[in-house]
């Protein structure tokens, strides 16, 4: 079965970042690829009291990655890239998970398939969603952030345990990651969010996304800590 993981490192330092930034890309992308690796992107972030690429949280760095099993991805984890993001960065997360729904693509590829995963009964459970911007809809993408956003802020007493944006090159390449205490929860944001609700429809409606991916997981382990991003 397909394991996917999130890794999200706080470094304090764009610098830094951006070093382990391209040491990561040459290798997942290179000759030296993890076993087991079936996809993998290194992301900046944004604070997740925006959601916005106008704020970039330069001390913010994720990996979403999927693998053929859980032994692959517990390899890499005790490997030296790991270790070497975790010995420069001040909070580290990890979560592991499966695929409960995954639709849509991501660079032309489906990274989390097959989807076959359930959440049992109180298991928190965790949503990516990456879209590819056109830019004649930018501006109208970028008008529904401030009220989704403070959504958001509002679930994080009723639910949202850890959530940022993410970003790749060039502009307009654009994702969330969630992480909610229960099934429940998440349904209870999506139920109450009219804002989240409207631009949903509207970007459909308007074909906004050249690009678009929206999965939900079933968590299975939540190792480390951060701070002010969840």
């Amino acid at each position: 079965m397909t394991v996917a993981t999130v890794h999200l490192w706080g470094t304090g330092s764009a610098s830094t970042g951006l070093g382990l930034t391209a040491k990561t890309t040459l290798q997942l992308l290179g000759r030296r690829r993890p076993e087991g690796l079936r996809f993998a992107r290194i992301l900046g972030t944004a604070k997740g009291t925006s959601f916005s690429s106008r704020d970039a949280d330069l001390g913010h760095w994720a990996l979403v990655a999927s693998w053929e099993s859980r032994e692959a991805a517990d390899a890499f984890d005790r490997g030296p890239l790991v270790a070497a993001w975790d010995a420069s960065a001040r909070e580290r997360v990890r979560v592991r998970m499966r695929a409960i729904r995954s639709v849509g693509l991501w660079g032309g590829r489906e990274p989390f398939g097959p989807a076959v995963a359930e959440a049992d009964e109180g298991q928190r459970v965790a949503v990516i969603t990456r879209a590819r911007i056109r830019p004649s809809a930018a501006h109208r993408f970028s008008g529904t952030v401030p009220p989704i956003a403070a959504e958001l802020m509002e679930a994080r007493s009723r639910g949202l345990r850890l959530g940022f944006g993410m970003g790749e090159l060039p502009a307009g390449l654009l994702g969330t990651f969630t992480l909610w205490e229960s099934a429940p929860a998440l349904r209870e944001f999506i139920s109450g969010a009219p804002s989240h609700r409207a631009a949903m429809l509207d970007s459909r409606a308007g074909g906004w996304f050249a690009e678009e991916l929206f999965a939900r997981f079933a968590v299975d382990a939540v190792e480390g800590w951060a701070g002010e991003t969840g």
